[in-house]
């Protein structure tokens, strides 16, 4: 199997595609679609859902022996107007990083539930019993980017 991920930030060392688990050698990583072969990959996994899986899934469409494709919807683009440009008739599975997120997608798209998948973006607070503690504790995982900036922790805080 030959699987291709396609990541337009797949260059930062932080990008949530390099913590998926496949083998090296049937991984491709890709930030563009340059290169990209619609024969040979089985599967391809856009982790955005962007102008890239709207091109691909739009030029995919009728063909008999195409990959599979798998798209990671994040918070920010179910507000977006990208998901009314994907072609959802080719897309076998839609990965939400959120019930919310999902159950917004479902308010303005109809997609078979059957494909679609929650794998939480954060800590799933329900994994993890909660102690008591006393006094200022604080704690912060996570890394700060350009939309979590230190003025969202200092916020949270």
């Amino acid at each position: 199997m030959n699987i291709a991920i396609i990541d337009k930030f797949y260059q930062n060392h932080h990008a949530f595609s390099r913590q998926l688990k496949f083998p090296d050698h049937l991984t491709t990583y890709l930030d563009s679609l340059l290169t990209l072969s619609f024969t040979k990959y089985d599967l391809i996994h856009f982790d955005w859902c962007d102008d890239l899986a709207v091109a691909y899934t739009k030029a995919c469409d009728g063909m008999f022996d195409r990959p599979r494709i798998t798209v990671r919807l994040h918070a920010y683009e179910v507000h977006e107007d990208w998901i009314n440009q994907i072609n959802w008739k080719v897309v076998d599975a839609l990965i939400f990083v959120s019930q919310h997120y999902q159950d917004i997608f479902n308010r303005k798209i109809n997609f078979s539930a059957d494909k679609q998948h929650v794998v939480h973006h954060g800590v799933d607070l329900n994994r993890y019993q909660l102690s008591k503690h006393h006094g200022f504790g604080i704690l912060y995982v996570g890394s700060i980017n350009f939309k979590k900036g230190p003025q969202l922790l200092a916020q949270v805080a």
